[in-house]
């Protein structure tokens, strides 16, 4: 078993890059995994979901296992007696990480809540996916185009019912102005937004796993930690934290607005993490000279914090897009002044 160089990023599959890693090595993960939300909420021609349960659930399959229980297998094995997995997720699918985690025998502790500025809902309105199917056959997005809400002559229209339900029942009246539906479900249904985007998220939640202690109790970790270098003292810093907010650290909810304007410069990652959130979370969860892995890097932020607050870090990106990106910030990042 190799030791990889530490304040490096390797364009790699991190399973193959975590068993390259000794056991009990890391002091801490922070990590933000796929769960390809975009293809569980991909709507097909007739305005239903692509993705159900048993699909998400085995798009975290892979070969003769869930993809992140070997993810996290090896995680456990590399951390410190006593260290920290910080894995985000969200509300829909984080049985399915916590689950894994105690399987391969993390604890798993109290989260923690990402909260950020709430987004615009992006639910189409019910009456516009019932009309584009009635008028024109399906409810996709260019029917959703197509569909005209306007009947300035006030004439009936005549449809051909189809075989849902509903629409055997439908009644089309005569159009009285442009802001009416054109039918009566239309009617019923306007005001209505259908679809699990229809309430806009405002948090994100950020899973909490520990690894187990490896004597009887902490205070006696803490001790052997000096002297034991697999041992990690699972302390939380949170004097620092309460002297640069004013007030003592809540366990449950860290506000941070969503990266944008120059944060986002020159950066196409979709799910970049603002870096004030995960300088915060190393702050709490390690001292200098630490060591910190993210398994999943993206476009390198977790390392940019890192090297501001005098931590090491291993990181592993699989795309190169990715991995180009979180280079260029690094490069830029290590001339300036280091963070106390």
């Amino acid at each position: 078993m190799k030791e990889l160089e530490l304040n490096k990023i390797y364009n790699q599959d991190c399973l193959e890059g975590l068993k390259e890693m000794p056991d009990n090595s890391v002091d801490v993960v922070i990590t933000d995994p796929p769960y390809w939300l975009g293809s569980y909420l991909s709507i097909d021609k007739n305005g239903q979901y692509v993705g159900d349960t048993k699909d998400i659930v085995n798009s975290w399959n892979v070969g003769d296992g869930y993809w992140i229980e070997k993810v996290l297998t090896e995680i456990h094995r590399v951390l410190k007696f006593g260290g920290y997995c910080l894995l985000f997720s969200i509300d829909r699918f984080v049985d399915l990480p916590a689950y894994n985690a105690r399987k391969v025998g993390f604890d798993v502790c109290q989260s923690i809540y990402w909260k950020f500025e709430q987004g615009m809902p992006k639910g189409i309105d019910t009456k516009k996916r019932v009309e584009a199917l009635i008028f024109h056959g399906n409810a996709s997005t260019s029917s959703l185009r197509k569909q005209e809400y306007e009947n300035p002559t006030g004439e009936e229209i005549s449809v051909r019912a189809g075989n849902n339900g509903f629409i055997n029942d439908v009644q089309i009246r005569k159009r009285k102005n442009g802001t009416k539906p054109l039918t009566e479900i239309g009617n019923y249904f306007e005001g209505t937004k259908y679809g699990l985007a229809t309430l806009a998220p405002q948090i994100e939640i950020i899973c909490v796993f520990r690894k187990k202690k490896k004597t009887e109790n902490y205070a006696k970790d803490i001790l052997e930690s000096q002297k034991d270098t697999s041992i990690h003292p699972s302390v939380i810093n949170t004097r620092q934290i309460q002297e640069e907010d004013g007030i003592f650290p809540s366990q449950l909810i860290i506000e941070a607005p969503k990266p944008r304007g120059e944060e986002k410069q020159d950066n196409e990652h979709p799910t970049v993490k603002p870096l004030s959130l995960i300088l915060k979370l190393i702050k709490l969860f390690t001292m200098p000279d630490q060591i910190v892995l993210d398994p999943f890097l993206g476009s390198g932020t977790t390392a940019v914090a890192c090297v501001e607050l005098n931590r090491k870090y291993i990181g592993f990106e699989i795309d190169k897009k990715y991995y180009n990106i979180a280079e260029r910030r690094l490069q830029k990042i290590y001339d300036k002044p280091k963070l106390l």
